[in-house]
């Protein structure tokens, strides 16, 4: 909780792995918003958000992450989005995920 402790952040470039959930906000806003509490990950059906250890620096240290190899982000699912416990969930992701045909942080979904 970087932005409860009143750390900055320490990673100056954004790794271009990182794949971070559909709909969420760019990666700055998000890791301050973001509380690390998991619930998006364990509710992911298809198991593809992770927990992120250094991949986002220390600030980011069990944010969701996408990985398409240990499973896949359903088009029409916004549960990781429903579950999040910020109020609003606005705090993170972005209402109205995307439209039909679009992409997630730059990555075309099909």
């Amino acid at each position: 909780m970087p932005s409860a402790l009143g750390v900055r952040t320490i990673n100056a470039r954004q790794n271009p792995e990182l794949i971070r959930p559909p709909g969420a906000l760019p990666e700055k806003d998000f890791l301050q918003r973001c509380v690390r509490c998991v619930e998006c990950i364990q509710i992911c059906i298809g198991n593809a958000l992770q927990p992120s250890f250094l991949q986002s620096g220390i600030e980011g240290i069990f944010s969701p992450r996408l990985v398409a190899r240990t499973g896949y982000c359903e088009f029409n699912c916004t549960l990781c989005e429903t579950k999040c416990p910020l109020p609003g969930r606005a705090a993170i992701y972005i209402t109205n995920m995307l439209p039909r045909g679009g992409s997630v942080n730059g990555v075309g979904m099909y």
